[in-house]
């Protein structure tokens, strides 16, 4: 049985404006090689929280940018993934 941690998520910002969210797991990561931005997961469960953080990022984004309140959507949307 696997305790604590199974995932990384790697947030990709631009400024303060989320670009794109993906989760991967603690196997599929490779130090050696660096961060790989455009292979999915081998995973279908990391796949699917990767989609729903996207999501979540999106709606963050677009229920307080009227506000022009940056931080505060990206400290809403770090409180939810955790």
């Amino acid at each position: 049985m696997v305790v604590g941690k199974v995932m990384f998520v790697h947030i990709v910002l631009r400024g303060l404006n989320i670009e794109r969210v993906f989760v991967r797991g603690l196997d599929e990561e490779d130090q050696m090689n660096g961060l790989d931005l455009s292979t999915e997961s081998q995973y279908k469960v990391m796949r699917m929280v990767t989609d729903h953080a996207a999501a979540a990022s999106l709606h963050y984004f677009h229920s307080n940018t009227h506000q022009n309140a940056f931080d505060t959507v990206l400290r809403t949307f770090l409180h939810w993934l955790r």
